[in-house]
């Protein structure tokens, strides 16, 4: 829902109007433009990642509670939550432990 202030583009207006045009402000300019639309080609590396990915978190879902705490005691010395370590770790070593 866009938040009008003023007359648009005047003072500011931000958000989106049914889903065809936003309104924003960047770097001290008002702007509109239309609304991203985010592409998805549909490469096959790409699904072979989300795949991965995919499998990732269902591993995740998997660990206990201790072995989850190692992963976020880890992480936090990278300033990572304990999942998102964890997903670095699966995806980074994951083409060495299927043999790709």
């Amino acid at each position: 829902m866009t938040k009008l202030k003023n007359p648009m583009l005047s003072f500011g207006a931000q958000g989106t109007v049914a889903d065809a045009i936003t309104f924003a402000r960047r770097r001290g300019v008002n702007i509109a433009q239309e609304k991203p639309v985010p592409q998805d080609p549909q490469t096959l590396a790409q699904i072979y990642h989300r795949w991965d990915y995919q499998e990732g978190i269902a591993h995740w879902h998997t660990l206990t509670l201790a072995a989850k705490q190692i992963y976020k005691s880890d992480g936090a010395k990278h300033h990572m939550t304990g999942l998102a370590y964890f997903m670095r770790y699966y995806l980074n070593n994951l083409p060495g432990l299927l043999g790709r």
